[in-house]
């Protein structure tokens, strides 16, 4: 790449002085200016990342998603180098060497497929590394539930488990009246909810993955992701509450105790697994280790 031809190509977009700057140092940093990549195509991909949201982006992890997935090979080497380890570990405390293996590789033919890879769809948001791990570990997991012949779920199977869990009265007696609005609240109210504490609530409660197993795909105490996941479902009760408000106009009251039984149900329809069930979060709970940046955004 030519730093000038990429200063001047992200200037016409969105990026300005300041982020271009922030941009070229990251990149000489990690040697990616010596990557052969189109300018102009890398400076539409860092305009399009921007334009979702903040501009402290990790530009160096996004230029080398992008230039992994077209295959460029000091890239691609890059990313294998500095994921391959905990990939294969990630899978191997999952599946069987065998199935790990094939798994890894069908990872890797689709990451490096040009426009259709996974990898463009990283935003910037937390490492590389951490939102390649959040995907490896989804993706395991299903492999071993197809393994052991249970269907892969989605995400309407995970909001219908919370749907079929609510069985206080009162709930019951709205789901008879509202059934498709009650549903469809629900499903709003997981939307809503940020990409991480969407990505959490499908790893721990639908793929199974335990609290500690978290922690070290994230770097963090395993108290904290206890936390984060509490503060997940305190987020999903209050988009819930909010869409039920919107869509039906109800009394303040009427919103605020159903929302009440409804936080009350999503333990039972969420459960921790048993072994997670003791975990509460510890005042000032330090790092598991530091990573240069904490949480995937995707």
């Amino acid at each position: 790449m030519n730093a000038d031809v990429l200063e001047r190509a992200m200037g016409g977009g969105d990026l300005g002085s300041e982020v271009r700057a922030q941009v070229l140092s990251l990149l000489e940093a990690s040697g990616a200016m010596a990557w052969p990549i189109d300018e102009q195509a890398l400076a539409t991909h860092f305009s399009q990342k921007l334009a979702r949201g903040t501009s402290n982006l990790a530009w160096d992890d996004l230029c080398l998603a992008f230039a992994a997935a077209h295959r460029v090979d000091a890239a691609w080497s890059a990313l294998q180098r500095r994921a391959g380890p905990s990939v294969r570990a990630a899978l191997s405390r999952i599946l069987s060497p065998a199935q790990a293996e094939d798994l890894e590789q069908s990872l890797y033919a689709e990451l490096a497929s040009g426009a259709g890879s996974p990898l463009l769809g990283y935003s910037g948001n937390g490492s590389l590394m951490g939102w390649l791990l959040v995907t490896v570990t989804r993706r395991a997991w299903k492999a071993s539930r197809r393994q052991r012949g249970v269907t892969a779920a989605d995400d309407d199977a995970l909001l219908e488990r919370v749907v079929e869990g609510q069985r206080d009265p009162a709930v019951e007696l709205f789901k008879q009246q509202h059934a498709d609005t009650f549903r469809a609240c629900i499903k709003s109210a997981f939307v809503r909810l940020t990409v991480k504490d969407r990505n959490l609530l499908r790893l721990h409660h639908l793929d199974g993955v335990q609290t500690a197993e978290l922690a070290r795909m994230h770097g963090v105490h395993r108290a904290t992701i206890v936390r984060w996941l509490a503060d997940a479902r305190l987020s999903f009760v209050s988009n819930f509450r909010d869409e039920f408000a919107t869509r039906l106009n109800a009394p303040r009251l009427e919103v605020d105790s159903l929302a009440r039984v409804f936080q009350s149900g999503l333990d039972i329809s969420l459960p921790m697994a048993s072994s997670d069930a003791g975990d509460v979060p510890e005042a000032g709970d330090g790092p598991h280790r530091s990573p240069e940046r904490r949480f995937p955004g995707n």
